[in-house]
């Protein structure tokens, strides 16, 4: 099937894309299984002997009574044994609780208290359902009738969200549900309304760098200042509200607490090779390249703000559509994010949205909309096909450099098309229209 302008419809490559990689990688399972190989070779998300664990062993690593028992049907018992025989060691360890956000740790106390009422396993599959009935509303709100559902399946069995659910990672798909539903109605409507803007301030509460988006569609004028404010402020709120609701539940959570789970979190993760293991950063690629401290965490934020900056100044000159404008921005969000673990990728279904709404509307498919559908869509695939060896019997799959690399490139093909676009003129006013909403600012402050 073929737009009208004779082009297949970007959400029809992507499926076709995702049941392709899907299909090789089960494949390619199988035949390391038939050959003897354990994981990662023969399962191409995580290790099955640790399922759905950022859920269980998160939940049961607080303080209550004893939970529900899981059905027997459900045949998990050697499961929840395994995570019951880790919660003493995780305690005393540096991937104890005490990193996780106030939100999130409000949210993880609700969760514990709800698998003592009844079986675990329903009460996380009734969550986790929910969570990707949001993300599908996101993704299928803002496009056609006739894309909604190929955009269903895109974003049910892309990599992003099938890593998610074989971790049980939840809050990967709530926030990038909230991000989602919040940058596009913010620039559909043309403003950021007041549900536009609590969307935002739920979602930095997930994952504070993501006041890039917000921070991004200000800069491109797409978002005014007063709602950028208004966004940050409700964001503080609920942080300070979560915070006292979860110290309340659980008193040894507090601000000295927080803040040595967070060094505990940097030393563990982003102080040994531990940060690589499926993620997608470029200090991920960097490191594997040995590039040295401080130059590894100081390189990713410098392209990742320069990327940001130059997307927002082609959006505010209108060079750039919608679509491309966002798959700049979420590349920036991902590269200059130290740990950036895969089911987070689930972002790359906003620019996706838009290249289908774009499209829907017959606007033909300029060259850096293909960089857009060639990053947006391989960010979605699954790639651990090849394994390199790191350290005894731990294997680091290659899309951990493939990845980045691949995103960096994309994204410099969409601002070299773009800019090529500029006219005389606009390159005069490019100064100018940077000037214009920092001055203002800086004005009402």
């Amino acid at each position: 099937m073929r737009d009208r302008n004779g082009l297949v419809p970007a959400a029809g490559i992507a499926l076709g894309a995702v049941l392709l990689f899907l299909t090789a990688s089960l494949a390619a399972n199988l035949v390391a299984l038939r050959q003897g190989k354990l994981f990662p070779f023969s399962w191409f998300l995580f290790d099955p002997a640790d399922r759905f664990a950022d859920f269980f062993k998160l939940s049961l690593s607080y303080p209550g009574p004893a939970v529900h028992a899981p059905a027997a049907w459900w045949h998990v018992d050697w499961l929840f044994a395994r995570y019951y025989r880790w919660l003493d060691v995780f305690a005393d360890s540096p991937f104890n609780n005490r990193h996780v956000p106030p939100f999130e740790t409000m949210l993880a106390l609700g969760q514990r208290a709800l698998l003592t009422l009844a079986d675990p396993m329903l009460v996380f599959s009734l969550l986790l359902a929910g969570s990707f009935a949001l993300l599908c509303t996101a993704t299928t709100r803002f496009v056609p009738a006739t894309e909604r559902a190929r955009m269903i399946f895109v974003t049910l069995l892309g990599y992003p969200a099938l890593f998610a659910m074989d971790r049980g990672h939840i809050y990967s798909v709530l926030c990038g549900a909230l991000l989602i539903a919040a940058v596009a109605r913010t620039l559909v409507r043309g403003e950021a309304d007041r549900w536009s803007i609590l969307l935002f301030a739920v979602a930095l509460n997930f994952r504070p760098n993501a006041v890039l988006f917000p921070g991004a569609l200000w800069l491109a004028g797409r978002m005014r200042f007063r709602e950028l404010l208004f966004a940050g402020l409700g964001s503080v709120a609920l942080l300070g509200l979560s915070f006292v609701v979860a110290h309340h539940f659980y008193p040894v959570y507090t601000p000295a607490s927080l803040a040595k789970g967070l060094a505990d979190y940097r030393a563990a993760y982003i102080g040994s090779a531990n940060g690589l293991f499926y993620g997608s950063s470029l200090w991920g690629a960097l490191l594997m390249f040995g590039v040295p401290d401080p130059l590894r965490t100081l390189l990713p934020l410098l392209v990742g703000g320069a990327i940001t900056l130059v997307a927002a100044l082609l959006a505010r000159l209108e060079v750039v559509r919608a679509s491309s404008f966002l798959f700049l921005v979420t590349s920036a969000y991902a590269l200059s994010t130290t740990v950036f673990a895969d089911y987070h990728l689930v972002i790359f279904l906003l620019p996706l949205v838009f290249l289908v709404r774009e499209e829907s509307a017959g606007l033909p498919r300029r060259g850096e909309q293909l960089g857009v559908l060639v990053g947006s869509v391989a960010m979605l695939l699954p790639k651990n096909f090849m394994f390199i060896p790191l350290g005894e019997e731990r294997f680091l799959s290659t899309q951990v450099i493939i990845n980045p690399l691949l995103l960096v490139q994309c994204a410099l093909l969409v601002m070299i098309l773009a800019a090529g676009r500029l006219r005389r003129e606009q390159l005069r006013d490019l100064v100018g229209s940077f000037r214009r909403p920092v001055a203002g600012a800086l004005q009402r402050a």
